[in-house]
């Protein structure tokens, strides 16, 4: 066996104790962790890692090393019975394959972007119709289920402070006090949350799909795809995220799309309220996205300093993400902020 044989051999058995690790990980997460901070940081990232390591095994170790690692970690897991093994395979092993495939012919990151996100969305809808037939209950009731029994797993403490950020606009508006908030039971705060939760998955739930199927299909092509490089391995050349931008004339698309969405639910056909509502917040996010690149490419124009340029797009993110970044992005769309800027660049040469 030649060198190069052997280091991909390796490195799927690497990826293969990585995945059943993790994989173990989330099957006894929540009787393992049962601190807020922990949890919030904890989960999301394990959750993650599973398709960025199985991507990556099946693109830098090629499909049979990739998929036999792949399969091991996941059979080895059927074999202990592990009850979230379904849904995550559901959920992960399209995105996975996809975006193994788009990084080993080296296809450019659009259309990469667009096929992974896609598959990602394919695997959620099919996660979700397991998830309906086996627990016998739509995935929103499961959701604030699953939530409300990880609630109980905290202690007092951590259940009002938890309890408190969610009802941040009611403290706000005046229609609850801290103290009354502080003086809630604990059963009694799960159960709110819980009601807060229903209500906000009930008309967000196809937005969130859409956001999560996006991130994911960001996530599972660029860290592999980093990784293979630093290989050795042939890819496809990236743009710098400065230079990322929306297909002309896209704010005509949203704009139509929005005020199709409003007319829908203003005249009250079914379903138009939660498609308003979607139709609003993706392109919201997109457009943030866009406003997002375009600040980048400001800061780096004007030679920004690392530090001072990563602590002001976290802020610009934390703060103005619904509001300034989403209208600077629409306005790059519609007129170009760059290539103007470009074009005055080159003017005082």
């Amino acid at each position: 066996m030649d060198k190069e044989k052997t280091k991909k051999l390796y490195t799927a058995l690497a990826c293969m104790a990585i995945l059943f690790a993790l994989l173990s990980a989330l099957e006894f997460f929540p009787y393992v962790v049962q601190t807020l901070p922990f949890s919030v940081i904890l989960l999301p990232a394990f959750v993650l890692a599973i398709p960025i390591v199985l991507t990556y095994a099946l693109a830098r170790c090629g499909f049979a090393y990739g998929a036999v690692a792949g399969g091991i970690a996941f059979g080895g897991a059927a074999l202990l019975g592990f009850s979230t093994l379904p849904y995550l395979a559901a959920a992960f092993i399209p995105a996975a394959l996809a975006a193994s495939y788009m990084i080993t012919k080296a296809k450019r990151f659009r259309t990469s972007f667009v096929v992974i996100s896609f598959a990602a969305l394919a695997g959620a809808v099919l996660a979700i119709v397991i998830l309906t037939s086996t627990s016998n209950m739509g995935v929103v009731d499961y959701a604030v289920s699953y939530y409300g029994g990880q609630l109980s797993l905290f202690e007092d403490a951590q259940v009002t402070l938890i309890y408190g950020t969610m009802r941040t606009a009611d403290l706000l508006a005046g229609a609850v006090t801290q103290e009354a908030i502080n003086l809630t039971s604990k059963a009694d705060a799960i159960v709110r949350m819980q009601e807060i939760l229903r209500d906000f998955l009930n008309v967000s739930i196809v937005y969130l799909l859409m956001l999560y199927s996006m991130g994911l299909g960001y996530f599972t092509y660029i860290i592999p795809r980093a990784y293979a490089k630093r290989e050795g391995q042939s890819v496809a050349d990236m743009h710098k995220f400065k230079d990322y931008a929306l297909p002309k004339r896209f704010w005509i698309v949203a704009v139509v799309s929005v005020i199709a969405s409003m007319i829908g639910s203003s005249v009250g056909w079914t379903g138009f309220d939660i498609l308003e509502s979607t139709v609003y917040s993706v392109f919201l996010f997109v457009f943030m996205i866009q406003g997002l690149s375009l600040m980048v490419y400001w800061l780096d124009e004007r030679k920004t300093g690392k530090g001072l340029k990563t602590v002001l797009l976290i802020g610009a993110v934390i703060l103005l993400q619904t509001t300034i970044l989403p209208l600077a992005g629409l306005a790059e769309n519609i007129i170009g902020i760059r290539k103007r800027m470009q074009a005055r660049k080159v003017e005082k040469k």
